[in-house]
């Protein structure tokens, strides 16, 4: 045995002897000569980007970053789109010096409305970096958000009813729209508290009765309430009110609201109403989107018969 061992050690020492004389580092291999970039997509991970645009404002930017800043180089891009529902640049140049670049992607006439669409953007393998971390592929699901016209609805506040004791029953008109995304049903509509009341259809009024010339901005301020598992979430919003020294007037949630076949409601203490320089209280009373007029007259008939 002990033989053998001192064979085994001599062999060993040979063929160490043997490598060190003869084995070559040649390194880690084909690096990316100077005229490569580094490029990468900024900002995108190996997931699939979600992008939902509002008609009207479909088209979007990428952005193009780099390790390596010299020169003003042009990178080619390769699109996958099945549906040819997008217009992409074949190519991108950078400034001198720049280490970001963006390029705009626009929809084509195929894509519609209400359906989703995939895209991939690719740096062609001639622009292509050996040894960049960033994303090599820009991966997307997109869709144009299509808005189903609920026509004239009816709101009944109950944020400044809660502070002010005016009539918590008053509806005001509003027009409002309901689409349908990748997480479930949204509504958009615009508040009154932003406009002096100018008219009526009868049943609501158009504008907030109780300002005065200059207490509202006079601009849209869209109220956006998706629903979720968990109800209906009223999105944080200003409301393009301001009361004399109170302060601009906002709203926020606290608690998830209720959607019913006729009507959104957020009962009392489910908001947080907030002048600026006043500060924030939750709600005491609820406040409704009722989708018709009628749903506004049985309920206004069964609370001033409570």
């Amino acid at each position: 045995f002990k033989y053998a061992y001192v064979d085994l050690i001599g062999a060993m020492a040979f063929t160490a002897s043997s490598c060190s004389d003869e084995y070559e580092y040649e390194g880690r291999g084909a690096q990316d000569d100077a005229s490569k970039s580094g490029v990468y997509f900024q900002g995108v991970g190996a997931s699939t980007v979600a992008l939902e645009v509002e008609p009207g404002n479909e088209s979007f930017q990428v952005t193009l970053a780099r390790t390596n800043t010299s020169g003003n180089p042009t990178v080619n891009l390769v699109k996958d789109d099945p549906a040819g529902a997008f217009d992409v640049p074949s190519s991108v140049t950078f400034d001198s010096g720049a280490t970001t670049t963006t390029f705009t992607v626009s929809p084509t006439s195929n894509a519609q409305p209400g359906v989703s669409y995939s895209l991939a953007i690719k740096i062609a393998d001639d622009s292509k970096s050996n040894y960049v971390d960033g994303a090599q592929a820009y991966v997307l699901d997109y869709s144009i958000l299509k808005w189903e016209d609920l026509g004239t609805c009816y709101w009944v506040d109950g944020l400044i009813s809660t502070l002010f004791g005016v009539d918590e029953t008053l509806a005001y008109c509003t027009h409002a729209y309901k689409t349908t995304t990748a997480d479930g049903d949204r509504y958009r509509f615009d508040l009154p508290y932003s406009y002096v009341a100018w008219g009526d259809d009868g049943i609501g009024y158009w504008g907030y009765v109780y300002n005065d010339p200059g207490d509202g901005d006079e601009q849209p301020h869209l109220a956006v309430v998706d629903i979720m598992a968990q109800g209906a979430y009223f999105r944080p919003m200003d409301l393009g009110c301001a009361w004399g020294d109170y302060g601009m007037m906002s709203v926020a949630p606290r608690a998830y609201g209720e959607v019913t076949a006729d009507y959104l409601v957020f009962p009392a203490g489910s908001l947080t109403f907030t002048m600026a320089n006043w500060g924030s209280r939750a709600t005491g009373l609820p406040c409704y989107l009722f989708f018709s007029a009628d749903a506004y007259l049985a309920w206004l008939e069964e609370y001033t018969a409570e």
